[in-house]
């Protein structure tokens, strides 16, 4: 589904990624691991294109979209679940997922309540401003928010920051659900080992803007040693 081939990229002269070779198959699971500090938000903003890749390719279910905008690459199928969430806090909870499915160009209700069935949580809430729910919530509604919007490829961005253990829980269980119903394809960035180890396939790890190594997720815990 995804192939990044010598991707390079960073901010102005300051370059962070340092030749990014990546493949993801449909309906895979893939974490990325590594302190901060080391590309992977980089490598995340230049898949969805917040920046161009100064060299190398990035192709998408077979289409280079290496130089398309954000916009267009949405609509084919990639969505971002930022850090930090960047939900719209004065907006109820409903009209944060209305928003989600505005691109998609079906009815947007049906949209959203056939997420709604995978986030009982969030059903509690529909009128509240997202800005009043908790950190946790919030990050629901962000992963609920960007499903709005029927991605193929979704790309997390260290999703349990601040999260309390049982969001995190229903994160790993909703996202399970998620991929048997759809066949929806992950990137997840990370640095929670046993989060990471609960849902990708394989993980690769990422050291000043290079994967330097690719592992099974049991030999991932295992040398992080993320479960006693």
């Amino acid at each position: 589904m995804l192939q990044i081939k010598d991707v390079q990229s960073g901010y102005g002269d300051i370059r962070v990624l340092r030749g990014i070779n990546l493949q993801l198959r449909q309906g895979e699971f893939v974490g990325l691991w590594g302190h901060n500090g080391m590309g992977k938000s980089t490598l995340m903003r230049t898949i969805l294109g917040y920046l161009q890749a100064k060299s190398g390719s990035i192709n998408f279910e077979g289409q280079d979209i290496t130089g398309l905008p954000i916009h267009r690459r949405a609509r084919l199928g990639i969505g971002l679940v930022p850090q930090g969430r960047a939900i719209f806090p004065h907006l109820s909870v409903m009209d944060n997922l209305r928003m989600g499915a505005v691109t998609t160009g079906g009815e947007r209700e049906q949209i959203v309540m056939s997420v709604l069935k995978h986030f009982p949580r969030l059903n509690n809430y529909l009128d509240r401003a997202g800005g009043l729910l908790s950190g946790g919530e919030q990050q629901l509604l962000a992963l609920a928010r960007c499903l709005c919007a029927r991605p193929k490829l979704m790309l997390l961005d260290e999703p349990t920051e601040g999260i309390q253990p049982s969001i995190i829980s229903e994160m790993v269980d909703t996202l399970h659900e998620i991929r048997k119903e759809t066949g929806l394809t992950l990137l997840l960035v990370e640095q929670n080992q046993a989060f990471i180890g609960s849902l990708a396939d394989r993980v690769m790890t990422m050291q000043k803007g290079v994967l330097t190594n690719e592992s099974s997720t049991s030999d991932f815990l295992k040398n992080t040693h993320a479960f006693s």
